[in-house]
């Protein structure tokens, strides 16, 4: 995911929002179904920001699996000091900062950079903006040498898992390596 024109995503539009607001079940099906699309999406979904990433920008990259920032990018979360609430993006910004770090940024509104971001963990690598091509590049020759079958597995695996006891999903993770263990990909990549 990239923006254009040097900005990854400002945002919502305030003047739309506040001139043509949008019925809170329209909401609901836009901007979480984008956000819960983009979560669980079988494929790895790389966030490449530079400018600002605010607000449900904020949001896209927590949601990615891997973000890379230019270091000079403005994050946050500015929706408070409009009057209004991060709802939509929420659960996802709590998911990947923590709620200790997401009540402080959620409650001031403040702006950051990219590379603070690295530092509070919504990014995985913060660089000179004329490295980002060169740091997705490093990224994408990784996940090129992965089964697509078994990265679709494991985008499961993780939500399937995440926040259960171990031994309420033994039996689902056992079944999931035999089955891939038998798979074409499998048997080609423990050759």
């Amino acid at each position: 995911l990239q923006g254009a024109d040097g900005t990854f995503c400002a945002g919502g539009d305030i003047k739309e929002m506040r001139e043509n607001p949008v019925a809170p079940a329209d909401s609901a099906y836009n901007l979480d179904a984008m956000l819960r699309a983009v979560n669980q999406a079988s494929q790895v979904v790389i966030a490449r920001i530079e400018g600002a990433a605010m607000g449900g920008g904020f949001g896209l990259a927590c949601v990615s699996d891997i973000a890379i920032a230019d270091e000079e990018a403005k994050f946050g979360l500015p929706e408070v000091r409009l009057g209004v609430a991060p709802s939509f993006i929420s659960p996802y910004v709590i998911a990947r900062i923590g709620l200790m770090r997401a009540r402080e940024l959620m409650l001031t509104g403040r702006r950051f950079s990219g590379k603070l971001a690295r530092e509070y963990g919504i990014v995985h690598e913060a660089c000179s903006s004329d490295q980002l091509d060169h740091f997705i590049e490093i990224e994408l020759d990784e996940i090129r040498q992965c089964a697509p079958s078994a990265i679709a597995a494991v985008k499961d695996l993780i939500f399937k898992v995440y926040d259960k006891p171990v031994e309420e999903t033994v039996t689902y993770r056992a079944e999931l390596l035999d089955s891939l263990r038998r798979s074409d990909e499998a048997q080609e990549g423990l050759l």
